[in-house]
C-alpha cells in the first residue's frame, strides 16, 4: 500500500509537470513570444510554490492562468530590467572584442565577469522571491541578490543541480519539450522553499 501511495505521488508530480510545461509554453505563444515569456514563467514558479509550500494542487491549472494575467505587467518588467541588463553586458562584451588588447582590457574583462557573476546570482533566486514577496518592482533584484549570497550552500546547490538539468535536457531535448521549465522551476522552488517558508521578510 505504502508503494502504491509512492507511485501515486510520482505518477501525479509527474502529470502536473507535464501539464504546467505545455502551459508555459502556451503562455509564451498567447504573448506573442517576448511578452509572455516571464509572465508565464512567474505563473510556473506561483504553481511550483502551490505545489511545495502549500502542499496542495487544488486549482492548480485555473491559478497558473489567474497568475499569468495578474502579473503580466511586472513580469514584464521585471524581465525587461533582466533583459538590459545582460544587453548592455553583451555590448560591453563587443567593445571589449574590438580593443587592443592591453592592461585596461584585461581590467575591463574581470568587471565583465564580475557583474556576470552578480547578475546571474541574482537572476537565480528573482523568481521564487517575486511570488513569495511582496516589494516594489525595483526592489527585487537587489533583495534576490541578498538573498542568494546569504545562503551560499542553496545557491551552490542550485547550480550543480541546474548544470545536471542542462546536460541531460542537451542529450534528451524531446525530456526538455515535456516538462523541462517546469521541472526546473519546482526544483529551485524546492531548494529554498524551507527557507522561504520561515521567513516574512528579508
Amino acid at each position: 500500500m505504502h508503494q502504491n501511495s509512492w507511485f501515486t505521488r510520482i505518477g501525479t508530480l509527474g502529470f502536473h509537470l507535464l501539464l504546467l510545461n505545455v502551459f508555459f509554453w502556451l503562455g509564451v505563444l498567447l504573448g506573442i513570444g517576448v511578452l509572455g515569456f516571464f509572465p508565464s514563467l512567474v505563473a510556473l514558479f506561483a504553481s511550483s510554490k502551490q505545489l511545495i509550500l502549500e502542499k496542495d494542487d487544488q486549482y492548480l491549472y485555473r491559478n497558473f492562468w489567474q497568475n499569468y494575467i495578474k502579473e503580466f505587467l511586472t513580469a514584464n518588467i521585471l524581465g525587461l530590467m533582466y533583459t538590459l541588463s545582460i544587453s548592455g553586458l553583451y555590448l560591453y562584451y563587443r567593445i571589449l572584442q574590438m580593443m587592443t588588447p592591453s592592461l585596461w582590457t584585461q581590467l575591463g574583462v574581470g568587471i565583465l565577469i564580475f557583474v556576470l557573476f552578480v547578475v546571474a546570482l541574482s537572476l537565480s533566486t528573482v523568481f521564487p522571491l517575486f511570488v513569495h514577496y511582496k516589494y516594489p518592482i525595483v526592489q527585487y533584484p537587489k533583495f534576490a541578490l541578498v538573498y542568494a549570497l546569504s545562503r551560499p550552500i542553496h545557491t551552490i546547490a542550485l547550480a550543480l543541480i541546474l548544470f545536471i538539468f542542462f546536460i541531460v535536457y542537451i542529450r534528451f531535448v524531446p525530456l526538455f519539450l515535456l516538462i523541462g521549465v517546469s521541472s526546473i522551476a519546482l526544483v529551485t522552488m524546492w531548494i529554498g522553499s524551507s527557507h522561504l517558508a520561515r521567513k516574512s521578510e528579508l
